[in-house]
Formats: structure tokens, sequence, C-alpha cells
């Protein structure tokens, strides 16, 4: 926030620190940190890991330092989704965006998930959930995905 008193001619800034909500990766292998309202804000080291949610963008959407991130809706729907696999126990490794609204999500088991943002992403993770249970339990070795992304219907190989 910037105040000016024009009587005492001061000048006061108060400067926040940016907190990083996530790890905005774009092809060939540049990276960029974005803060809770979507900003890039600084240029990253590609890393590997879990303690920021890491997306990878193959839809050549650009991206520039200073400038909000034309996918907050992905990334905000990316999280929510994280959130809500870890609470059953599902590790995500990385998300891929190839063609919002579709998101791909990688696990630390092996297989990826495919959700549609635009549908009840409560649905699908409790799709999910019913899956694990019912069907794929225990899970077999060599799960390569699970597509969510039809309304009641669930599709994997």
């Amino acid at each position: 926030t910037i105040q000016r008193n024009l009587l005492q001619r001061s000048v006061t800034i108060d400067l926040l620190p940016r907190t990083e909500i996530a790890l905005w990766c774009v092809e060939p292998a540049a990276c960029y940190f974005i803060d809770n309202e979507f900003m890039v804000f600084r240029q990253a080291p590609q890393t590997e890991g879990v303690l920021l949610t890491h997306v990878t963008d193959t839809s050549n959407t650009p991206v520039a330092l200073g400038k909000p991130l034309l996918h907050g809706k992905l990334i905000t729907a990316i999280i929510a989704i994280k959130d809500r696999l870890d609470a059953i126990g599902i590790t995500v490794t990385d998300a891929l965006v190839h063609d919002p609204p579709d998101i791909t999500l990688k696990t630390s088991a092996g297989y990826e998930l495919y959700f549609d943002i635009e549908e009840s992403l409560e649905n699908q993770v409790n799709n999910l959930k019913l899956i694990l249970e019912k069907e794929l339990n225990p899970m077999p070795a060599n799960l390569h995905y699970i597509d969510l992304r039809i309304d009641n219907r669930i599709y994997y190989k």
C-alpha cells in the first residue's frame, strides 16, 4: 500500500512478501512462481517434490513476469483437487495442462488422474474414492490412468 501525506511531504510504502502457491512451468523448461493472486512474480528453478503445487503447461499460454496468469481458475481447481486427494492418501507429484478445462494429475504411485474442472470436482473425487474402494482394491501394479471427466462414468486402464 502507498500512503501520501502532503502536509509532511512524505510517502509511506508498505511492502508485503508474496506467498508462493504454485510453480507454473512452460515448455521448454521455464518455471515461474505464482502467488495467491495468480501473479507471475519470479522465475523459478526446475524442481521436483510436492512442497508446492507443480503445474506444467503444454498449451503454449504466454507467461510474463509481473502479469497475472490467465489460468487462475485452473490453479484454484488443481490446488483444491490436490488437497482432497491428500486427504484420501493420494499424493500428486505434477499437474499437466494440455487443453483446458481438462487437467492431468500425476500421482506418486505412477498412474494419472484425468479431471474436468468445469464439472463438479467433489463428484469426481467421490467417484475416484468409490472406484478405489470397490473395484481397484487392491491397487493394480500396472494401472496407467483413471479418467473421471465424464459424469457418472469412470474409465481406467
